[in-house]
């Protein structure tokens, strides 16, 4: 037993003080009342990450997911978290990691969660312009899901017809739509297939320019190429800037100035050198289907 009175030391060791065991037992409790809001219930965290997704808050959204991947590596949701996790990412701009967490739940039994997976990559795909690939897993999906979820399939048939125009194979793609109008007379879609149909007419029948007639047409008409393809101002200002050169060329050597006819000489020359370098690059401009493209990106980014 020992004896408080005589061993001093003692005493002190063992003493009992107030104030740190208070401070002991609020921290003991904070970390109690943390890990009670950070542990949330699986339901709770997985309605966290839908509302950030909802909100278009994806870092928050990633970060839910995380901490519900951490907890519940085998949880009721996790499949569904997966496929959320691969559109935030790709919200986010980061598309290996969409596809990555995308693919997740392609291992699930649930053929619905299956399809609905497929269906996000398929349209990442198509969005970040890997339409050949795409192709692939649309002609998956419609082997593999077509009695699963009747509005993917309908929505994946009309962007099989899509990815055909953005592909350019305009036949192809007409042939889909009429299949398309078969299987689905009142479907859902047909006003976006309208004007997907539209929009390939357009540019199927659109003539193309050849660059061989805008350069010799440059040669001899300075800003031709310009009126060749349509750009009537930038045409006419290339034609007046090289007329007005020429005139003061020839009004220099009528004077006998040959100074003012060598500058204005080099001058003419630099503009058409342009004249004749931008043919090249106005048909090619003409002709590019890019802005066809970027509508069918816009209507199909729409959909997703």
């Amino acid at each position: 037993m020992i004896n408080y009175s005589h061993d001093k030391n003692v005493f002190i060791k063992f003493r009992f003080h107030p104030g740190k065991f208070c401070l002991i037992l609020f921290s003991a409790a904070l970390i109690l009342f943390s890990a009670n809001s950070a542990f949330a219930s699986e339901k709770e965290q997985f309605s966290l990450i839908e509302n950030s997704m909802n909100s278009g808050k994806y870092y928050n959204a990633i970060t839910e997911s995380m901490r519900y991947s951490f907890f519940y590596p085998d949880g009721m949701y996790i499949q569904k978290v997966n496929i959320l996790t691969g559109l935030a990412y790709f919200e986010g701009g980061d598309f290996n990691r969409a596809l990555q967490y995308t693919r997740l739940s392609m291992k699930s039994d649930d053929e619905q969660l299956q399809a609905e997976a497929m269906h996000n990559i398929i349209y990442m795909r198509l969005l970040e312009g890997s339409v050949y690939l795409a192709q692939n897993d649309i002609k998956y999906f419609m082997n593999n899901y077509s009695g699963v979820d009747e509005n993917l399939y309908e929505k994946i048939m009309l962007e099989q017809i899509s990815s055909l125009a953005y592909q350019e194979n305009f036949n192809s793609a007409m042939e889909e739509a009429k299949k398309y109008r078969n299987i689905y007379p009142d479907g859902k879609y047909i006003p976006d297939l309208e004007k997907l149909e539209t929009l390939i007419h357009e540019e199927s029948v659109r003539p193309l320019k050849k660059t061989s007639t805008a350069l010799w047409g440059s040669v001899f008409i300075p800003g031709f190429s310009h009126f060749y393809t349509g750009n009537y101002m930038t045409g006419t200002f290339s034609f007046l800037t090289n007329a007005l050169f020429i005139g003061l060329i020839t009004n220099a050597v009528m004077n006998q100035n040959y100074f003012e006819m060598v500058i204005f000489s080099f001058m003419e020359l630099s503009f058409y050198q342009n004249s004749l370098f931008s043919s090249y690059n106005n048909v090619e401009t003409y002709n590019s289907r890019s802005s066809f493209k970027k509508e069918i990106k816009l209507q199909m980014e729409r959909r997703f």
